[in-house]
Order: structure tokens, then C-alpha cells, then sequence
């Protein structure tokens, strides 16, 4: 039964039930137990490639690298030169510095990878379960058939899988049944046109895929109708499996890592020019050349913010992880960074903004209102009629068995599954018959015409003893216009005006309730055909959508942190408007109709006034993003085959739970739980991000800085080098790459969300901070010069100072960059052990003799330390100083600027 590629294709031609004999299968489906043993047979559903990171490229990454080889032969210099020591120092420290680096990018890599796994494609499918195990052995055993939605990667040959619209084909399948299906195989063949799936064989000279209208296939996704079919294909074993193992996975860019990358490549030709003067200047002053040129590269290594994309990739990993424990998951690096730029919402409100626990409350009939008592899922409730003269229990059982049977979800075991209002629908019928303590009267469904966004209907043809009928739902106003009788009090007439009016009446009564309503007819047939015009108008069904708790303060809180918060919805205007209300948005209302109306220059004019968008269809999304996405940064949520579109060109496109997996596929977020708060949460942490990768850009900057600035420096007024290489190279691998990353974990602060989103213009280092940096750079340097000078003329001692100095100061710069943005320690207690561990390294290098001898320093007494520590709070008190008034200082600096430019 094991298949290639190119023999898939030939159970198109066969008849389904040869098919389901080769596959060894039946329309019940395989047991579970079948599954299994073909599970451990053909592996499971997913196209095989390399998982995970490359263990042996990121490790080799660490060392090819020109500075890191120019070390490695330093080293050799050094051992050359009959100094050992150093050298066995130099190696050890350089291999501690590529295990940090490949144990921190292994750590980003297997984050993003993890977080792959929660996309992944679910699928219904047909299994038979054992029933009951009997005791005669010689007894066939008795199975159950259960529809299970499962994950994707669990199918196997032989299944029998459910189609419906909105979900991706999850393996390459010979049709077995077809209720209007209708597939998009772009994804395989280009065409945009959506193909018709059917049942009998295709000719045996049709051998182009678009043509195998008898086939579904992996990857590709149901656009309409519904069906099943029997899997003949699963993993690399498909159509898409075949391509894929042809090409290889393009590594996509990330824009805000490229940016970075090109300001390191920048800095580093800055530094090195400034390091070959350094050894030069050296050189031509007498000092030893090979002296010199270890400072110059160990300089270069300790200079040099070459880790710093790797350190920004890590950081937006980590902050994939966090956003994920807050129930989203957001598939790309690329969206972390965006996220934190978002300035407009546009959300749908059912699911989102609401329970999405659809009750129906309120029943139109015969002229009355009906009230249903109940709330949620739960089968309790009392149907109430003002005016109980005027019940007719039978119209009434129509109208729920309408609302029952045009359903496309299920109810099993105590439990539903599918949209929400279809299962109000379906709990509205239950709980009626439950109560009158009778059974549900059984209709079989023979045919379909599903509910799209141009018809607004849904339409269902029943069998019964005494023949066809079809029913039909949908919005109202396109009921009525396809109904010339009414059924009154267990009658059928002709409907008039006046019905036609109070009908009207009701709907925008209960819709103005924040109800959501839909109108109910149906109409004897003579054959299974569905015709959906001179219907019988039967009667409305009211149901709400309450809002989420918590929801009004959430909205207020994307709006004090300037988000435009707007709800689309395909609910009527008033309806809209009324759970707007309800919710905090309260802006103008636009309808799909009055969209149409528009020319592009009238809407783009007329949408930021507009907060809710009624009545529109997934095509309307797409043209209120492509206007807007010009100037905001748009996060559209959507959760139907048709959203895709708007999703993919949104900036962030946001699938909700319970999203197509089309929808899923086009989101770059996709919500684990449908709350709004959720969407809030992820801006927020992409907002903190952005500020953590601020934060340790500017700190790994001043540090370097700083590091060239003692040594050019001290060259320059002919002074002993204050480092050495081995101490430039561990102040390099203890203040620079653990700190940053500890750093990169900052939670948000607390005022973040009442600050305005990022420009997207705005680079990485603002005037600001570049201003900062540089001064805090000098002053650093200024106090690590006057140990040094303050100790000299013993080399050694002066050395371990300024050594420690460099350690601690630099730490003090962690502390200032943070309070900076508002933050103290106890929002990062991992930065506090992080820096505890490195004050114990290096009081531990100058405490102990062996360790004094590879590091080149001398003990240090208490009051040595106390010079340090002295130092270092004047130097802190000079960081807060200039902090205070470096806005003042920078505006004068570029008036001064402007002035020389004007003049010269």
C-alpha cells in the first residue's frame, strides 16, 4: 500500500470504491487502533527536514570570524614568544566567549523552533472506537463511529477526512463525497480560480493537477462547500511533500537586526581605524610591536559590537517566549518588533470582544416577541409569550427546527462544536423540545448551499415521510426578499407591507438590544434542488454576544497608549453601534453598503472618524487596510478563508482562536485564547522589546567606547597601557554579553503603555541616546585614567584598579541605562545575580595567587577598594547629573550646529 509520488495521481482515476479498497479502508473510517499500526508504518503527517538548529554550523560560526582568527594567532604569537601563560588564558577565554555566544543562539533557535508546533494544522477525520469489548472471543468487536478533530501530523493513508470551508487539505485525498466543494490549489498549480472537487473518476487523458477534479491535495484549502475523501497520501508522500523536498527554507530577514548589523559594521570600521592608530601611534613611541599588536586585537575583539545582531535575534526570540505564556503566539521575529510599533486596531468583535457564547434571548413570531430565559450552552430555560392567547406552539417548532437542521454544528456526548451562533441556534431548538419533554422530530440532510458573505443565506434540503423541504437562514432583510408567504398562526398566506414593516420593526428593535438577528423561512420541494426564492416567511432569532469582562478597561488602555481601537463586525449598524456603546467605542458607524459608495480619496478622508464598521464583508477589510496601511501600523484580526487577504497585507495580520487554518496560515499572530487583552498584551511586550534592545545597544556602546577611549588615550599622554589583552578580553566576556542579554529580559515598565507607538522612522539610537552614550563613554573613561594615574608609577597595581574598576563601573552603567526607563531591581532579579556572579569572579581572579599570576594583577587592600567604590558613586552622581540636563544640552548643541552651518 506504500505509494510514490507519481502513483498518487492514479486513484483519480479509479472509481471511490476501488480506492477504498486499495486503501484497505471503508467510509466509517479506519479503527483507531489502524491508525496506530499505520502511524508506525508510514511515519507521521509532516514533510520531513532537518529540525532544529545546526549544532555544528552555529558553533563554527563562532569561531569564523576575523577578529576571533586574528586572536587565535596572537595567541600564537604569544606562545612563540616563550609566554604561555597568556597564551593558555587567551584560548581559554576565547572558547568560553563562542560557548556563550553558541549556547545563546542554540537557546533563540530551539525557542522559535518550539514555538512552530502551536501552528500546526488541525483536521476532522472519521475513526471507528471500540464500543464495547465483548466476552466471546468468537464475536466480531463492536465499534463506534466519532467524528475527532485532531492534529494533522496524526493522519495516516486510508483515513477518512472531513472538508469544510476555511480548512486546509491535510493530506493528498481521492474525493468520496461532494456537497458543492469547491478547493483553492494556488499554492500548487498558480491559478487563482477555485476548482470544483466531485466524486466520479477523471478521464485517463487528463494528467495535469488542475485537472484532477477528483483529488484533493496537502497544502491546498477548501473555499466552499463541504465533502470527505479517503487519504491515499500523507508527509513527503504528497504533491507539496515532492516540491518541498526539493527546495530548501529561505531564512527570512529581520529589517530591525539588519539595521543593527549595518550600525555594527559601521562602528567596527570606525574602531579599527582608531585601533591601527592606536598601534601605530605605540609602535612609533618605542613600545614593544608585539605588545602592541596583541592590545590592538584583543582591542578589536573587546571593541568590536560584532555579537550585537546575534544579541538582538536572541532578545526577540526570548520575547516570542514570553508573549507566548500571555496565550499568543507570534510566528516570526520579523512581527516582535512590529508589534511594538502597532498604532491601529482593527478588531472583529464577536469572540474577541465578546464571550463569543452566542444565547438566543428573543424570538420574532406571529406578531409576538417570545423571551428565552437561559444563558450559554446550557439546555435550562423558559421559553415566555406576553400574549399567550395568541401561542402556537407548532410555528414555533418550525421556527426552531429551521434554526436546528440549516446548522452546520454538532452536538455529541453532552458537548457542541462549531460557529457560535449556530450552536445558540441549535441549544435554542434543544432546550424547547426538552422542556415540552419530547423528541427532537429526526430530519436527513441530502443537500446544502453554505452561507456566503454576497448571499448572506444558508439553505439545507430534509428528507421527510412526506417529502422535501428546504430551510433557510440568514440576515432579514435578505429573507424577506426572497419570501412572498408568511406562515400566521399555523397558516400560510401571502405576506404584505404591513408584515413586511412590523418584521422590519422587530429586527432593528432587537438589533438596536446589541442582538444579533437572523430571519427563518423554508418552502416545500418537489425534488432535492435548492431554490431559494417565493419562500415561507416563518420569523426572527434574537441572540447576544455579552462582552468580555474586563473588556471596556482594556480598550481604555489601548487608547491612553495611542492605539485607534476599531470593531468590525457583520452584525447590523444599530446592532454595532449598541455593543460599541456597551464597550467603550463609540465613534461613527460605516456600513459595507456605504463603503461601496466611497471612492478611495472619500474613504481614506472619512476613516480615522470612523471607530465601527458594520455590515462588512472580508473584501472590505482589505481595502480599509491597503488606505490605511500607508500611514499606521495596522493589526487586523480574522478568522475565515476570506480574511486571509486582509491578514496578509495587514502589519500584523492576528487569527483568533478557532481561526481557519487558511486564516492561520496568512496571520503572522495567532491568539490561544480569543481575548482582546491578549492582542494589548503582545504590543505591550513588543513595546518592551524594542526599549531592551535600546537599552543594551546603548550600554555594549558606551562600554566599547570607553575600552578604546583609556587605551588611545593613555597612548597619547605616553602613559604604561592601563589592560592587557587577557584583562580587555575578560572584561569583554563578563560586562558584555551575559549583562545584555539579563538585559534584553527587562519586563515592561509601567508607564510604557501610556507613551505614544514608535515611529517607524525612528532609528534604533535617537540623538538622545547617542548623546548620552558618548558623554557617559568620557566620563567613564575620565575616572578610570585618574585610578590610573592616582596609582602609578606601580603598573601593576594601577592595572588591577582600573582592571576592577572597568568591571564594576561598567555594571553601574546597568543600573543608571535602566533607571533611565524607569526601572529598578526588582523588576529584573536576574540581573542581580547575573551581576553578583560577576563582582564574586572578580574579586575571586584577585584574591587567589594562581589567578592573580594568569590575569597579571595584585591583591587589592580594602582601602583600594574603597578608592573603586568612591569612584564610582561620584561617577554615578555625574551619570544622573547629565542625564538632567542632557535634553538642554543636546538643543544647544544642534542650535550651535545650525549656526556654523549657516555661516560656513
Amino acid at each position: 500500500m506504500r505509494n510514490t509520488n507519481d502513483d498518487l495521481l492514479k486513484y483519480a482515476y479509479m472509481s471511490m470504491h476501488d480506492t477504498l479498497k486499495q486503501m484497505n479502508s471503508s467510509k466509517d473510517g479506519l479503527t483507531n487502533d489502524e491508525a496506530e499500526r499505520r502511524k508506525r508504518i508510514y511515519g507521521t503527517n509532516e514533510i520531513k527536514r532537518t529540525k532544529g538548529p545546526n549544532v555544528f554550523k552555529l558553533l563554527t560560526d563562532q569561531f569564523i570570524n576575523p577578529l576571533v582568527l586574528m586572536l587565535i594567532f596572537a595567541a600564537i604569537i604569544t606562545y612563540l614568544t616563550g609566554d604561555a601563560s597568556d597564551t593558555i588564558l587567551i584560548m581559554i577565554i576565547v572558547i568560553l566567549n563562542a560557548w556563550l555566544g553558541f549556547s545563546q543562539e542554540f537557546h533563540a533557535e530551539k525557542i522559535v523552533e518550539a514555538l512552530k508546533e502551536f501552528a500546526s494544522p488541525h483536521a476532522i477525520v472519521i475513526r471507528r472506537i471500540r464500543k464495547s469489548q465483548t466476552k466471546q472471543t468468537h464475536e466480531k468487536e463492536k465499534y463506534e463511529q466519532v467524528i475527532q478533530e485532531i492534529d494533522a501530523r496524526e493522519i495516516v493513508p486510508g483515513d477518512i477526512i472531513v472538508l469544510e470551508a476555511g480548512r486546509v487539505v491535510p493530506a493528498d485525498a481521492r474525493v468520496i463525497e461532494s456537497n458543492g466543494l469547491e478547493v483553492s490549489e494556488s499554492i500548487l498549480t498558480g491559478e487563482s480560480v477555485s476548482v470544483s472537487k466531485q466524486t466520479k473518476p477523471v478521464d485517463k487523458d487528463i494528467h495535469t493537477l488542475g485537472d484532477m477534479s477528483s483529488m484533493v491535495f496537502s497544502g491546498t484549502y477548501v473555499i466552499k462547500g463541504c465533502g470527505k475523501a479517503v487519504v491515499v497520501g500523507t508527509g513527503n508522500n504528497t504533491q507539496i511533500g515532492r516540491i518541498a523536498s526539493m527546495t530548501t527554507e529561505i531564512k527570512r530577514e529581520i529589517p530591525l537586526s539588519k539595521n543593527i548589523e549595518d550600525l555594527t559594521k559601521q562602528l567596527s570600521i570606525l574602531i579599527i581605524v582608531i585601533i591601527a592608530i592606536i598601534f601605530i601611534t605605540g609602535s612609533l613611541e618605542g613600545r614593544d610591536i608585539i605588545e602592541m599588536f596583541k592590545i590592538a586585537v584583543g582591542l578589536g575583539v573587546a571593541a568590536v559590537p560584532e555579537g550585537l545582531p546575534a544579541i538582538v535575534t536572541i532578545t526577540l526570540a526570548i520575547g516570542l517566549k514570553t508573549i507566548a505564556r500571555k496565550k499568543a503566539i507570534v510566528k516570526s521575529l520579523l512581527s516582535v518588533e512590529t508589534l511594538g510599533r502597532t498604532n491601529v486596531i482593527y478588531v472583529d468583535k464577536t469572540g474577541t470582544l465578546t464571550k463569543n457564547e452566542m444565547t438566543v434571548t428573543k424570538i420574532y413570531l406571529d406578531g409576538n416577541v417570545i423571551d428565552v430565559k437561559g444563558a450559554g450552552y446550557s439546555l435550562n430555560g423558559e421559553f415566555k409569550m406576553k400574549n399567550k392567547s395568541n401561542e402556537n406552539k407548532n410555528d414555533l417548532k418550525k421556527l426552531l427546527l429551521i434554526g436546528y437542521y440549516c446548522n452546520n454544528s454538532t452536538y455529541y456526548s453532552g458537548s457542541f462544536s462549531g460557529d457560535p451562533t449556530e450552536i445558540a441556534l441549535k441549544v435554542s431548538a434543544l432546550k424547547y423540545f426538552r422542556n415540552l419533554h419530547i423528541k427532537m422530530p429526526k430530519r436527513h440532510r441530502i443537500n446544502s448551499k453554505e452561507f456566503d458573505s454576497k448571499r448572506m443565506l444558508m439553505s439545507v434540503v430534509c428528507e421527510t415521510k412526506t417529502g422535501y423541504i428546504q430551510y433557510t437562514k440568514g440576515a432579514p432583510n435578505r429573507i424577506i426578499k426572497r419570501c412572498d408567504r408568511i406562515l400566521d398562526n399555523g397558516k400560510v398566506r401571502k405576506i404584505n407591507k404591513d408584515d413586511i414593516k412590523r418584521i422590519e420593526e422587530f429586527d432593528n428593535l432587537f438589533s438596536n438590544q446589541a442582538l444579533r438577528v437572523l430571519g427563518f423561512a423554508y418552502k416545500p420541494l418537489k425534488n432535492k434542488s435548492i431554490n431559494e426564492k417565493e419562500m415561507i416567511f416563518v420569523g426572527l432569532q434574537g441572540m447576544i454576544d455579552p462582552p468580555r469582562e474586563h473588556i471596556k478597561d482594556t480598550i481604555d488602555k489601548a487608547k491612553k497608549a495611542g492605539i485607534g481601537v476599531k470593531m468590525i463586525t457583520g452584525d447590523h449598524k444599530e446592532t454595532a453601534i449598541a455593543v460599541g456603546r456597551l464597550i467603550g467605542i463609540d465613534g461613527k458607524a460605516l456600513t459595507g453598503k456605504e463603503i461601496d459608495k466611497l471612492s478611495d480619496k472619500e474613504l481614506e478622508k472619512k476613516i480615522d472618524d470612523v471607530d465601527i464598521f458594520a455590515r462588512v464583508s472580508p473584501s472590505h477589510k482589505l481595502r480599509i487596510v491597503k488606505l490605511l496601511e500607508n500611514k499606521y501600523i495596522v493589526a487586523m484580526t480574522g478568522d475565515g478563508v476570506n480574511d486571509a487577504p486582509a491578514l496578509k497585507r495587514a502589519s500584523i495580520g492576528i487569527a483568533v482562536k478557532g481561526a481557519s487554518d487558511v486564516a492561520k496560515e496568512a496571520a503572522d499572530m495567532l491568539l490561544l485564547e480569543p481575548h482582546f487583552n491578549a492582542i494589548i498584551t503582545a504590543i505591550e511586550q513588543g513595546r518592551a522589546i524594542y526599549e531592551n534592545i535600546q537599552k543594551f545597544t546603548a550600554y555594549l556602546l558606551s562600554c566599547n567606547l570607553a575600552e578604546i577611549a583609556v587605551i588611545f588615550i593613555a597612548i597619547m599622554l605616553n602613559m604604561p597601557l592601563p589592560l592587557t589583552i587577557v584583562q580587555l578580553l575578560w572584561i569583554n566576556l563578563v560586562t558584555d554579553g551575559p549583562p545584555a542579554i539579563i538585559l534584553g529580559m527587562d519586563p515592561p515598565r509601567k508607564d510604557i503603555m501610556q507613551q505614544k507607538p514608535r515611529n517607524k522612522n525612528k532609528p534604533i539610537l535617537t540623538k538622545g541616546l547617542l548623546y548620552s552614550t558618548f558623554i557617559i563613554s568620557m566620563i567613564l573613561t575620565f575616572a578610570l585614567l585618574s585610578l590610573f594615574y592616582h596609582y602609578l608609577p606601580d603598573e601593576t597595581k594601577a592595572r588591577t584598579v582600573v582592571f576592577t574598576g572597568f568591571v564594576l563601573f561598567e555594571l553601574a552603567r546597568l543600573d543608571f541605562i535602566r533607571r533611565e526607563y524607569g526601572q529598578d531591581w526588582s523588576t529584573n532579579k536576574k540581573l542581580i545575580l547575573v551581576i553578583a556572579l560577576i563582582i564574586m569572579l572578580q574579586i575571586s581572579i584577585i584574591s587567589f595567587p594562581i589567578t592573580r599570576r594568569w590575569f597579571n594583577v595584585s591583591l587589592l587592600n580594602i582601602t583600594d577598594y574603597l578608592i573603586i567604590i568612591t569612584t564610582g558613586i561620584i561617577m554615578y552622581l555625574i551619570f544622573i547629573a547629565v542625564d538632567k540636563i542632557k535634553d538642554r544640552m543636546i538643543e544647544s548643541d544642534f542650535k550651535i550646529i545650525k549656526v556654523l552651518k549657516k555661516h560656513l
